[in-house]
């Protein structure tokens, strides 16, 4: 059996700099208890403020600890470019030396989407091309993609450090939610 921790995304009253030294603390302390990972959720609009970009945040935890992985449990799916979040994948997979773990949804805060201008209403469907799309982007190979969502011409170097890509985790609560994590991701996540 494996154990993680999902370390808090704000603290209301606490300075942001002595509440991110503290993330850093915690992800350190769970390494030395034996934990296997940290993970953060992705939320935006936070009263109060709260980690906006768990993977630049990521970043630093990786660069904090050396064998306890980090995990984003799970990110907006439709509010990501594919092709930037892959590319932030790649880097962090390297930086880890394969200790990054991706986690998509397809978000729900109807707050979020209204800050990004994305629509709400079709969110399953660009988690779904959005998986279509990383799926060409860690493959290292030039590829061209047609949907209704993304059209693209790319090619995404360097490939991954992990074979064949970081670890992809689907959070999902419904029946479709759970159909896609079954085709393509590695691990269903739930809470």
């Amino acid at each position: 059996m494996r154990y993680g921790v999902v370390l808090p995304i704000q603290s209301i009253g606490q300075d942001l700099h002595v509440f991110l030294d503290q993330l850093l603390a915690e992800s350190v302390a769970a390494e030395k208890a034996g934990f296997d990972a940290v993970f953060l959720p992705e939320f935006h609009q936070a009263r109060g403020g709260a980690v906006i970009s768990p993977l630049i945040v990521g970043a630093s935890i990786l660069r904090a600890t050396e064998k306890i992985k980090f995990g984003t449990a799970v990110l907006a799916a439709p509010l990501h470019h594919p092709v930037r979040l892959a590319e932030d994948s790649i880097m962090l997979d390297w930086l880890s030396r394969g200790r990054f773990i991706l986690g998509l949804g397809v978000g729900h805060q109807a707050p979020d989407f209204a800050a990004y201008g994305a629509e709400r209403s079709k969110r399953a469907e660009i988690t779904k091309e959005l998986l279509q799309v990383l799926n060409h982007c860690f493959s290292g190979e030039k590829f061209e993609y047609c949907g209704d969502h993304y059209q693209l011409n790319a090619e995404v170097t360097p490939v991954p450090y992990t074979d064949p890509r970081p670890p992809l985790w689907v959070g999902a609560h419904s029946q479709k939610g759970i159909e896609r994590a079954a085709e393509w991701a590695d691990l269903w996540l739930a809470d």
